[in-house]
């Protein structure tokens, strides 16, 4: 059996009740393991057939394990409650979960999606100019139906915005003129949409174009908001990839468009409202952003001054 490298703290990845799940769920043998990411343990197995089974373990989360079952368990709703709701096939659908263990490191077991992500397509894009029109119109469609999925019974979270922006701004030293303009833009609330549920992280990594449709996976972040939380995330991303990659921002105004018009025309929502309020969100996302310590300091300052750039004009927009 080839386990890679074992790391010290994940163990219960490679212990033998896990393998025998994670067969169980694949249907095979003599599993390969292979761990995802940086973040959270993420684990990949693979059997001998190529069938396969990500598991996530909330278990090393750093909390009382009542708060690592309530991280697991909600993720595992939201996608069973979306799914159920319609969003369990393509050209729009969210990742299948297989089950949860609590009394394996907190696992929560999925498919494994193989596809392209959303990211590598955008780099494509801002790289050598492919267009990728149908990918992103298909985030604006699959965005419109979770947000008017069936509600759960739980009372999920619901965001402080002054607390998100104190966040936000916190790691900044330009806390002063930043908190002026956010403190204008909480005036407006709450605003004139509807609270609904939310992916809570749509950012490229977790959107999977299959060619024929998009995939939203990673939903530990699911909880309700207004519509225009996700798609400023979105936008945010949009013009941040095309100013990383291609060195002009402004070539993801097309994209940022489409995904609205996208969004307007398959929720029912006012594309005026949906985009007065984005500059709010997409700054908010900028700043987000800027604090990835992996960023070269020039470009985490441009995400900084995007974010003010974004927050004034919104308000000018608004206040006409």
């Amino acid at each position: 059996m080839f386990v890679g490298a074992l790391m010290a703290g994940h163990e219960i990845a490679y212990s033998k009740d896990v393998l025998a799940w994670a067969s169980s769920l694949t249907g095979g043998s003599n599993l390969r393991v292979v761990r995802l990411g940086s973040g959270r343990p993420v684990f990949k197995y693979e059997d001998e057939e190529k069938n396969s089974v990500i598991i996530k373990f909330y278990g090393e989360d750093g909390v009382e394990e009542a708060e690592e079952f309530r991280r697991m368990h909600k993720e595992f709703v939201s996608i069973s409650m979306l799914r159920d709701s319609g969003l369990d096939r393509p050209p729009h659908r969210i990742v299948k979960a297989f089950g949860e263990r609590a009394d394996l490191g907190f696992g929560l077991a999925e498919e494994e999606v193989r596809g392209w992500q959303l990211s590598r397509l955008l780099i494509d894009a801002a790289k050598q100019g492919r267009d990728i029109s149908r990918p992103v119109g298909a985030v604006g469609e699959l965005l419109a139906k979770v947000h008017f999925a069936r509600k759960g019974d739980s009372n999920w979270w619901v965001p402080n915005w002054k607390k998100r922006i104190k966040e936000a701004l916190s790691p900044n030293k330009r806390v002063a003129e930043l908190a002026g303009l956010a403190k204008q833009w909480v005036e407006y609330f709450p605003l004139p949409l509807p609270m609904v549920p939310l992916h809570g992280d749509p950012n490229p990594t977790n959107l999977i174009w299959e060619g024929d449709g998009i995939t939203a996976i990673d939903l530990q972040m699911f909880h309700y908001g207004y519509p225009v939380e996700d798609l400023g995330e979105v936008a945010a991303e949009l013009r941040h990839f095309f100013a990383q990659y291609a060195g002009n921002p402004w070539l993801s105004e097309r994209y940022i468009n489409l995904l609205y018009s996208r969004y307007s025309e398959s929720s029912g929502l006012d594309f005026g409202v949906l985009t007065d309020f984005n500059p709010f969100y997409m700054g908010l996302w900028e700043l987000a952003i800027s604090s990835n310590p992996w960023l070269p300091p020039a470009r985490r300052a441009w995400l900084v001054e995007e974010a003010e750039r974004c927050w004034k004009y919104g308000l000018q927009r608004i206040r006409r």
